[in-house]
């Protein structure tokens, strides 16, 4: 499944610890905006970022893929069900 998704918001903040940066993404198909919505928070935006393959301008849109995992299971016993 691939989903287009957003960068609606960069936060920048400053504590005792130092810096932090917040980059929040959200899809851009409305029906899922409250589903499967992801931040990404890091002290090195730029490193941190390139790494992941993610936008850091506000509004830059990146496509994600999800791969379906392969699951294979047993048949609990008892069950007479043949597999082909």
């Amino acid at each position: 499944m691939e989903m287009k998704y957003i960068l609606y918001a960069k936060v920048h903040t400053t504590k005792e610890a130092g810096e932090a940066w917040t980059f929040k993404f959200q899809p851009t198909e409305e029906d899922f905006k409250n589903v499967c919505s992801f931040s990404v928070t890091t002290k090195d935006p730029y490193t941190t970022m390139g790494q992941l393959n993610l936008p850091q301008d506000v509004g830059d849109i990146i496509l994600l893929s999800t791969k379906k995992k392969n699951v294979q299971g047993k048949l609990p016993k008892g069950d007479k069900k043949a597999v082909e």
